[in-house]
This record gives C-alpha cells, sequence and structure tokens, in this order.
C-alpha cells in the first residue's frame, strides 16, 4: 500500500499513463498469486484517479498535464483489471467513487476552484488525510488529543514507531515531541504536492507546541526553534510545509511575534475572541513568515455560551449559541481584512459543531480567503446534509439571534473590540477549559509514549 500512496500525486505526468500500465501488469500477477494486498492497491489508486487528487499533479498545467480522455483511459482500465478479480470487487469501488463524487465538500472545492467562493477545507485530525485529500481538503490541523487519538486508532502502525524511537529519545517528553514530528511529517509529505502547486499558498501541516508551556514564552520559541530546524532537514528543499500552533495567550502573543520575525508560520489556537485575533494578527502583520493562520474555535465558544444562555450546548442551527463564534469569525473577518488590509494571516474555522459553521462564514470570490477544518464525524454529517454552498461571509447575524447572544458575558468579552485585555486571554473561560483537555491528552500520550 505505501508504494503506490503517491502514485497519483508525485508520478510526473508524462510517465503516469506507462508506469500504471506497468504497475497494472504487476497487480494482474500479484492476484493471481491470491494476494489481496493487490486489491486493496488497485482500489485506492482508482479511488485517487476519480478525486480531486489529480488536480494537484497530472492535471496541473505547469506540469504538462495529462489529457482528458488519458485520465478516463487509465481509470477504465483499472475497472476493467477489477472486473476480472470479480465483478463485486468492481462494483464496491465504483459505489465508493460515486459516494465521493456526491460529496458537498468536494463540491465546495470545486466552487472555490470556480471562484464562487474564496473558502478552502481541511481535515481537523490527525488521520484520515487521504480520504479527506480525495474531496479537497488542502490542510490539517494537529494538537495532542488528535495525536493521542491517532495512535489509539491505528496501534499497529504507531505503536512499532514508538520503539524504534525509544533508542534515541530517553526522555518520555522528549519522545512524545518526536512521536508527534512523525505524525505531522507523514501528513506533510500527503499535502506536499499541495504545497508545490500553489507555491505555498496552501498544503500545511499544524505542529501543536506543548500545551504545559502555554503561559512560557521562552521555552515554546525554543521548542519551535529547535523542531523547525530538525524538519528542514527533513526536506529536501529546506522548506518545511508545516505551521507551529501558538497558544491565544498572553506568552503565546511574545511567541507570535518572535517565531513570524524568523520567518516561521504559526497557526495560533486556543482562540475565540475579536481581541485575540486582532492582537495576534498584528504581530503576524508586523513578521516574515509567508503562511499563518488565525484559527476561531468556534464552537468551543458557542457551547459555554450556549450554557450560560440556558440552552445547552450549542448543537442546533436554532440555537442562539450557534451563532457565537461564527459572530465573532464574521467581525475579525471585517476588521483585519478590510479595515486593518492585513495580508499574511488567514482566518481558520475550527470546532465546529454543525454543517451551519461552514455554510455561515464563506467568503465570496471578491474576499480575502477562509480555510476550515473539519472533524471526520461533521465532514460526514455536511456530506449527508443538504446545504446551499454560497458566499454568506458579508451577511449580517440575525438580530434576534445578536440580542440574545448580548445576555452572555462570555460572547461580550469575545465580541467587543475591547472585551478582553491581553492580560485577560488566559484566564478566558474557553481558554482555560480547552487548555486543561489539551494538558491531559497530552499526560496520557506522554505516558503511552513513557509504556
Amino acid at each position: 500500500m505505501q508504494d503506490v500512496e503517491l502514485l497519483v500525486l508525485d508520478t510526473p505526468p508524462q510517465q503516469f499513463c506507462d508506469t500504471l500500465t506497468q504497475l497494472r501488469s504487476e497487480w494482474r500477477s500479484r492476484l493471481d498469486r491470491g494476494d489481496g494486498d493487490a486489491l486493496d492497491e488497485i482500489r485506492e489508486v482508482t479511488l485517487d484517479l476519480e478525486s480531486y487528487l489529480p488536480k494537484w499533479n497530472l492535471l496541473n498545467p505547469a506540469r504538462e498535464p495529462i489529457s482528458a480522455s488519458d485520465l478516463a483511459a487509465c481509470i477504465e482500465g483499472n475497472y476493467e483489471l477489477l472486473r476480472s478479480a470479480g465483478s463485486l470487487a468492481a462494483d464496491a469501488v465504483a459505489e465508493e467513487a460515486a459516494r465521493l463524487r456526491a460529496s458537498n465538500l468536494l463540491r465546495l472545492a470545486r466552487l472555490a476552484d470556480e471562484g464562487v467562493i474564496n473558502a478552502r477545507w481541511g481535515n481537523d485530525y490527525a488521520s484520515g488525510l487521504k480520504d479527506a485529500m480525495r474531496r479537497g481538503a488542502i490542510v490539517v490541523t494537529t494538537n495532542p488529543q488528535l495525536v493521542n487519538i491517532a495512535r489509539k486508532e491505528h496501534p499497529a502502525e504507531w505503536a512499532p514507531v514508538r520503539d524504534r524511537l525509544r533508542a534515541a529519545h530517553r526522555d518520555p517528553e522528549e519522545l512524545a515531541k518526536a512521536m508527534t514530528m512523525e505524525v505531522v511529517l507523514k501528513n506533510a509529505r500527503l499535502l506536499r504536492p499541495v504545497y508545490r502547486a500553489t507555491g505555498g499558498a496552501m498544503g500545511y501541516v499544524s505542529f501543536q507546541l506543548n500545551p504545559k508551556k502555554a503561559d512560557d514564552a521562552d521555552a515554546m520559541i525554543s521548542d519551535a526553534q529547535t523542531i523547525f530546524a530538525e524538519l528542514r532537514g527533513r526536506f529536501e528543499d529546506g522548506e518545511p510545509n508545516v505551521v507551529f500552533k501558538v497558544p491565544g495567550t498572553f506568552a503565546g502573543l511574545r511567541v507570535a511575534e518572535a517565531l513570524t520575525a524568523q520567518g516561521i508560520g504559526i497557526n495560533v489556537t486556543v482562540n475565540y475572541a475579536v481581541p485575540q485575533q486582532l492582537a495576534f494578527g498584528e504581530a503576524i502583520e508586523k513578521g516574515n513568515a509567508r503562511h499563518s493562520y488565525l484559527t476561531n474555535m468556534d464552537g468551543r465558544l458557542d457551547d459555554p455560551v450556549g450554557a450560560e444562555l440556558g440552552e445547552g450546548k450549542a448543537d442546533h442551527p436554532d440555537k442562539a449559541s450557534s451563532w457565537a463564534g461564527i459572530a465573532v469569525a464574521k467581525k475579525a473577518h471585517k476588521l483585519l481584512y478590510q479595515t486593518l488590509g492585513y495580508r499574511k494571516s488567514i482566518l481558520l474555522d475550527a470546532s465546529g459543531r454543525g454543517p451551519w459553521h461552514i455554510t455561515r462564514s464563506l467568503p465570496g470570490p471578491d474576499d480575502y480567503p477562509v480555510h476550515k477544518t473539519v472533524f471526520p464525524d461533521k465532514q460526514a454529517e455536511f456530506d449527508a446534509s443538504e446545504v446551499q454552498i454560497q458566499p454568506t461571509m458579508r451577511e449580517e447575524v440575525p438580530k434576534d439571534a445578536l440580542d440574545k447572544l448580548y445576555g452572555s458575558k462570555l460572547f461580550r468579552q469575545a465580541y467587543e473590540v475591547n472585551g478582553l485585555h491581553p492580560l485577560e486571554f488566559d484566564a478566558f473561560e474557553p481558554a482555560v477549559d480547552t487548555l486543561r483537555s489539551f494538558s491531559a491528552q497530552y499526560d496520557e500520550f506522554v505516558s503511552w509514549c513513557e509504556g
């Protein structure tokens, strides 16, 4: 499987048809020997060809692309081989491909290509990136919780990696850092063709710094510099398609300034409020990094606002609290990119609770872009929903919802330009809760590494 994972993404287009023809000959021989892995490989490559992935390499105008007819012939050749192995195999792959083509997230990516909207999406998870990329994902984010989940979901993959790294990393925290790097590098390699095709505008992986050091600027700066230096050595051109997740804390402001001044991109996480977006947006704008994100953790604001308003969790679009994070995103987007004219950061909506978190804040073709990362279960929910995908960023938050939201102190702190002073970022309730959760997952991950 590993040999064909990057076949569609990395093979020079002018060599692809011949390479695939030779590979089919090998697959046929393996199928005759009863090698079930060959069937899995044919399935993977066929789905890759039927998906969004050819855009980055095989159909990339800058790479002498193959023709649409050649692409269709490659796909049909694979189906012929699948049918020779049995109609059930061919039918199963065809059904999967049909589900891919029906994906709302894929439609979102296509509409972005067509210039209808200026939004892209990514995987808010440490694993499953390839499937997300087939539907148009162009970024992936990680944090201690997600890396910890990845090793739980795929123990056969990650336990041997841990065991291999133990010889060089005796300290559990250093081992955890090295393990996280392996997860990040795997995703970075998958996204590398996106990074190349877009000239570094897309295709990034976020590397979370230790959440237990969220109040220690010197420690975070040192960690990021050390990790970045190592990452540069893992890429032939010395340019990692990696940004560092910096917490939206008071100490995080100094980290943001220091790293971006050195040209190191960041992704500001633990971030929910207009005052945070403005403070970190200014820090990034003064720096030299080519690409940075300002994450807006929608649902992690919505839920406590909903509790404060007596609505419980913000789990339904009819609840006023379901607009809290969206209201912050809309206001921050207008102030950052229209009023202030910043161009060195991109707003990244994350922690969505339902399809509305995607559809309610989509910029139009003349607006500054927004990226959105989506949990796998929310990807499935979005793909299963009837949704309209059209520009909505400039639409006002409904007055009745906004009026109700103002009954929440947390919302007022997050929404008003002067609602929080930077010295108050650390004590903001959603930040406290998120850092506590991240730290607990980090401790569990370190404990597993120590094993």
